[in-house]
């Protein structure tokens, strides 16, 4: 019985170990989209620890920052990025607040540990997406002064 046990757990073992999901350039091809999720609570703390300093007239545009949020997360998510073929890529920016919606073609690869992709050309805040899963991307936001940390990305379609 401790061998058919043995033999089962063997099994299971190695079922789970082929059904992993490597990361190759081709399984992160594709469109990708922000994950607006984590946004809002970032804009909001950051409005929060604002309006802690603020007095008079500031306190006004706290208010008007507040009431902006719904409409910036929307635009946020329009966010795109989408990992082509043969190393190009194209990402696109929403209009926000004014700014002009725009989208950059560049080029990326995967990192030899496969665990990163690096972005050139595209004008995003950091040229390195941190591979969390093939349905999952993360960059991190090292701008001095920016609410916001990350960027989450998945996949679109």
């Amino acid at each position: 019985m401790i061998k058919y046990t043995t033999l089962i757990l063997l099994f299971a073992v190695a079922l789970l170990a082929g059904c992993s999901s490597a990361v190759s350039e081709k399984s992160l091809q594709g469109s990708w989209k922000l994950d607006v999720s984590g946004l809002k609570s970032a804009l909001e703390a950051e409005i929060e620890k604002q309006a802690e300093k603020a007095t008079g007239m500031e306190k006004a545009g706290i208010e008007m920052a507040k009431a902006m949020i719904p409409k910036m997360i929307e635009s946020f998510g329009e966010m795109r990025l989408e990992l082509k073929d043969g190393g190009k890529v194209s990402m696109k920016t929403p209009s926000i607040m004014g700014s002009k919606a725009e989208t950059k073609e560049g080029s990326w690869k995967l990192s030899e540990d496969g665990k990163s992709i690096i972005l050139e050309d595209t004008g995003a805040p950091s040229p390195k997406i941190n591979v969390v899963s093939n349905n999952k991307l993360s960059m991190k936001i090292e701008e001095t002064g920016s609410p916001i940390k990350e960027l989450v990305f998945v996949r679109a379609n």
